[in-house]
């Protein structure tokens, strides 16, 4: 999504970018796992592609930590800034993200789908049972793909941008994560 709004925010449109809360692997996974917060890696992606000053802000917040040593490591910093945003907020993941919106001057809005960490389930052809989302990008035959949890709400915000949008895009992505 965020190669997309690089090429859209050129374009001068105002931008909301919407984005899924399922992603569990990498960094975002370890952070989902040790401050049980929702993944933070995509949506550093889409806020350093809206960023004002995208090459500056972009190169130090995907800098990933070096990954020898500490708890830190292999952690992109903006996925630490983005979770240092969250506490501070009192665990409020819009308004962390609303936080990191101004201190990088994004033109246009990022927000997230839902403030839950969403889990996918999904099935092969062959009937093999697959469970989140790093683990179904990598597997080959995907026939089907569920959520684990079954009572997820949609952001507020969310449903908002998309009943004031002249247009929806799809954003191009994983086909089923």
């Amino acid at each position: 999504m965020a190669t997309a709004l690089r090429g859209l925010k050129e374009v001068g449109v105002d931008l909301t970018a919407i984005v899924s809360m399922a992603d569990d692997g990498g960094s975002s996974g370890i952070l989902r796992a040790r401050l049980g917060i929702p993944p933070v890696g995509d949506l550093r992606n889409c806020l350093i592609a809206l960023a004002d000053a995208e090459s500056t802000a972009g190169a130090l917040l995907q800098h990933r930590l070096p990954a020898e040593r500490g708890a830190t490591r292999g952690h992109p910093v903006g996925n630490l800034l983005l979770a240092a945003a969250i506490a501070e907020e009192g665990g409020d993941l819009e308004r962390g993200i609303e936080r990191v919106h101004r201190i990088l001057n994004v033109r246009g809005r990022v927000i997230p789908a839902t403030t839950e960490a969403l889990r996918l389930r999904g099935r092969t052809r062959a009937g093999l049972s697959v469970i989140g989302q790093a683990r179904l990008a990598r597997t080959r035959g995907i026939a089907e793909v569920t959520l684990e949890t079954t009572s997820v709400q949609a952001t507020q915000s969310a449903l908002a941008a998309i009943s004031q949008a002249d247009l929806l895009v799809l954003g191009p992505g994983s086909l089923f994560t």
